[in-house]
């Protein structure tokens, strides 16, 4: 029997305090993050625990905010999860003229009666089904879309017949001119 050594990488480790390490205030402030406290790396830790820091010396209307929020977090998959980072990252690479164009967009969606939004959500459900992507339309977030890019068209290529094979070249060639292949030799 042949053993044969192969190296496993393993799972980098994840350093930062355990949830039972955390303070009791910490705790109940994060309470929403519990079941997902393990799997966060400690980028990701840090960034809650400035946030419960933070947090009692917001104004009650901000703490029920972020509660909501991160009960939010809480329930979306970790693919919904990527593509909010990602949209994140978008809207954070605006310029503010951009951003301010996208809040007002926002503002005027939320203007609109529940039933015209809806009916937004069902008509976005329909278009990502078309596309492939038939998941679930959770509530609109305008803010976090990255602004529409104006992408250049590729230049064409130069019309005109194929060049002309290498002289001395073996390999067949093919025609590509109907006219040239008509033509009497």
């Amino acid at each position: 029997m042949l053993a044969v050594a192969v190296p496993v990488e393993a799972a980098p480790p994840i350093i930062g305090p355990s949830w039972a390490e955390l303070s009791p205030q910490n705790r109940q402030i994060l309470q929403p993050l519990a079941d997902q406290w393990p799997r966060f790396d400690a980028k990701r830790r840090q960034k809650w625990l400035a946030i419960a820091d933070r947090y009692p010396h917001l104004s009650a209307a901000e703490q029920r905010r972020i509660q909501a929020r991160m009960k939010a977090w809480a329930k979306l998959t970790p693919e919904q999860r990527r593509r909010a980072r990602i949209k994140y990252r978008n809207v954070r690479k605006a310029t503010p003229e951009q951003r301010e164009a996208l809040s007002k967009m926002w503002a005027e969606y939320q203007a609109l009666p529940r039933n015209e939004r809806k009916q937004f959500e069902r008509s976005a459900a329909r278009k990502a089904h078309r596309r492939g992507k038939s998941h679930s339309v959770q509530k609109p977030a305008p803010l976090l879309r990255p602004p529409a890019k104006v992408t250049p068209a590729p230049e064409a290529a130069p019309a005109g017949p194929a060049p002309a094979p290498a002289p001395n070249s073996s390999a067949p060639t093919m025609v590509t001119n109907p006219a040239a292949s008509a033509a009497p030799k």
